[in-house]
This record gives C-alpha cells, structure tokens and sequence, in this order.
C-alpha cells in the first residue's frame, strides 16, 4: 500500500506533542515497562489479549461505515485499503490480523474457558472503548473516527509492539516468528496508517472547530487504549 509523507502541519504537531503525555501514550504504560522486564503475570496479559481481541473484531466493521460516508474517492481507497489489510493481510502479506492475533493468543496457552470468562466478564474499559468507537463511526463525520483509529491509536502502535514481540520471546515462551507476526507487521503497516490519516484529514480539517473535534477524538481513544492496560493489571483473569 503506497502512502505519502505526512504533512507535518502545526495542527498534526501540536496533536502529536499532545499524545506523548501520561494516559496517552501507550509506550510509556507501567504494564509495557513491566512486560519488557517479565514482570506482568501471564494472567493480566491474558485479558488483556482477549480483551484486545474483542474490542478489535468490533470496530474492524466500522471501516466500513466510515468508508460509506467520506465523500472523497481517494480517501475511500486508503479506507478500504485499510480495512482490506486488517481483515485479508493483503498489503503486508500475511493474513488478517485478528487470524494472527488469536494464533498469538493460542502459542500464549489461552483457553476457551479464559475466552469465555473475559468475555462474560469484559472490563468497564473496554466496554467504554466499544462504545465510543461506535458512537463516533455513526454520529460524527468520517474524519472525526478515522483520526482517532489513525492518529490516536495506529501511530502508536510502532513505539511498543516490538517491546511486546520481544518480551514474549524472553519471558512468555511465545518463541515462533509466525506465532509474533500480529506484532511485528503492526510495526511498519500501522506507521503508514497513521501517515495515510494525516493526509486525508489535513484536507478536511481547516477550521478551530473541525481541528478541536480531531483532537477531543484523538485523546479520549488514545486515553482509553491506555486505560485498557490499567484494567487488566487490576483484572486478570
């Protein structure tokens, strides 16, 4: 999937500096410095792979009704070219992600007691992060939604998915490189996505308003992936 060199507009600046704060930025979560050194029990990732799962298989559709209602043909094409990649592989050349991350979660020794536990039983985090993602696919315009996915969550992604793969070889016996490839091809394909965003939206997003409507968007999914680590330090299984 070819992507463009993202404008780097004041607006996508300040938006960026504004995420590399605690509660925002993924990296810097007590439970990714904790995976790093092993100390995570295997309970707490446990859900949170489950939980992760679960919120994904539901807002992967909502490509789908954002791609409906964006009036650009161009920003129709890197949609779908987006939801193509998560559901086929097809870009990275692999298989649709949630396909790698059950394949990850199955090399990690989950159950389907443990899936069926999580799932009767999902944290309030993750509830909430269901919930608003719908809510901002169906209620608000297009850009608004594709922001918080592309900028808020996706552009992260490259800063610790790779503290994971390697922590899972180290101290989760997770030692296969087809059992890490969720991981490993997030790095480079979610790096484009979030390039990808910045030029769609920088061609919609010119006014205060539209520009404090993205950023509300950004930081609350950005906070809530945040949250959902806390939740399954506290939680486990």
């Amino acid at each position: 999937m070819e992507t463009l060199s993202a404008p780097r507009t004041r607006f996508f600046q300040e938006l960026h500096a504004g995420l590399r704060t605690k509660g925002r930025w993924h990296a810097d979560h007590p439970f990714i410095k904790d995976l790093a050194d092993g100390k995570v029990g295997r309970a707490q990732l446990k859900r949170w792979i489950i939980e992760m799962y679960i919120r994904v298989e539901k807002a992967v559709p909502l490509f789908g009704v954002v791609y409906s209602n964006c009036p650009d043909a161009e920003g129709r094409k890197e949609i779908f070219d987006n939801l193509v990649e998560e559901e086929r592989g097809l870009f990275s050349g692999t298989e649709g992600h949630l396909i790698l991350l059950r394949r990850y979660a199955n090399a990690l020794g989950i159950t389907q007691e443990d899936w069926d536990k999580v799932a009767n039983d999902l944290s309030l985090e993750t509830r909430a992060m269901m919930w608003f993602e719908h809510a901002r696919a169906h209620t608000g315009p297009w850009y608004v939604w594709f922001s918080a996915v592309g900028i808020g969550e996706e552009a992260q992604v490259p800063h610790y998915f790779g503290t994971v793969a390697e922590a899972s070889r180290k101290h989760y016996g997770v030692t296969k490189e087809e059992d890490l490839t969720f991981w490993t091809v997030h790095i480079s394909v979610d790096e484009g996505h979030g390039d990808v965003t910045e030029n769609l939206v920088s061609r919609y997003v010119k006014t205060p308003e539209q520009e404090a409507e993205v950023r509300e968007a950004v930081y609350d999914l950005a906070g809530l992936v945040y949250d959902q680590m806390t939740a399954a330090v506290r939680e486990g299984l």
